[in-house]
């Protein structure tokens, strides 16, 4: 009889959850379009205005030796690699934490010397979902400044399944990478929540010390309205300097970084294109693509 409670009890809130949230299809779902949207058919461009999801994410404030920590792995990997004594490495950390804590003294390696946006401002709800994402990422759990261009979006495999998808299945095969951290903001239920992309787990296709096209995963998590499980993440192209033991993009890199993901994902897998409003002068022109693995 309890066990019987209970099932009945669990029932009901998944039955109050799924209330919350527009339920469409659990195939290819059409856009919900408010007094915003805007449906381009010449370039296949949805865009649309995100309202903001129920409970906003606060920034999580990670002290300089927290951040060290977090990225143990990749410092470990440059001194090593490197031949670096400590010291060295110490004002690599200052000056990634620096540029992550978006200090404006601090030349971005990866971006324009000044923002010409506010990544703070930034949100983005993907059209026909209860699905809600920061467009950008960064490499602490804040949005007082943006490494990274939002540019892709998985609907039907969690992280894992499309980190295998690119190791075994692309067209063109990456492999295991490390980098800094990364963070995205995303929700879960439609309560935002940080997660991260670790050091040590990401993915490259090229050399780490040459060219190479990088990318970043986050799990995104079960979306409610299209029953399904979903990941995202950030790819782009950059080039290792020894002047400066540093990546620096090439001009739109993740523009380019996107489409060689695209180039590298089959031709039978459903795919939509997407203004992300997640535009980086001159590195990224805000769009990306949403692609039904499963």
């Amino acid at each position: 009889m309890k066990l019987r409670k209970l099932n009945v009890v669990l029932l009901a809130l998944l039955l109050a959850a799924m209330a919350m949230v527009p339920i469409v299809s659990a195939e290819e779902p059409g856009p919900i379009l408010t007094e915003n949207a805007v449906i381009s058919d010449d370039i296949g461009v949805i865009e649309a205005n995100a309202t903001g999801p129920i409970s906003a994410a606060k920034d999580i404030d990670m002290t300089r030796d927290e951040f060290a920590e977090d990225n143990a792995a990749y410092f470990a990997f440059l001194k090593k690699e490197l031949n670096l004594d400590q010291s060295a490495v110490d004002k690599i950390i200052d000056r990634e934490y620096s540029k992550a804590k978006g200090s404006k003294s601090v030349t971005k390696s990866a971006m324009a010397s000044e923002y010409s946006f506010d990544p703070s401002d930034a949100s983005y709800n993907l059209p026909g979902s209860d699905i809600y994402l920061w467009p950008y990422t960064n490499t602490l759990p804040t949005k007082d400044a943006a490494s990274g261009s939002i540019n892709q979006v998985f609907i039907g495999n969690t992280r894992s399944q499309m980190d295998s998808y690119m190791q075994n299945n692309a067209y063109n095969l990456f492999h295991n990478g490390i980098g800094l951290s990364e963070w995205g903001n995303r929700n879960s239920f439609l309560v935002m929540e940080w997660v991260s992309s670790p050091a040590d787990d990401q993915l490259e296709y090229g050399s780490y010390f040459g060219n190479r096209y990088h990318m970043v995963l986050f799990e995104g998590g079960f979306s409610l309205s299209l029953l399904k499980n979903w990941c995202y993440g950030s790819t782009h192209y950059e080039y290792w300097s020894d002047e400066d033991t540093n990546h620096y993009l090439y001009g739109n890199g993740f523009d380019q970084g996107r489409e060689f993901v695209d180039d590298s994902i089959s031709g039978s897998i459903s795919r939509q294109s997407l203004d992300m409003q997640s535009d980086m002068s001159g590195y990224a022109d805000g769009n990306g693509y949403k692609y039904i693995m499963a």
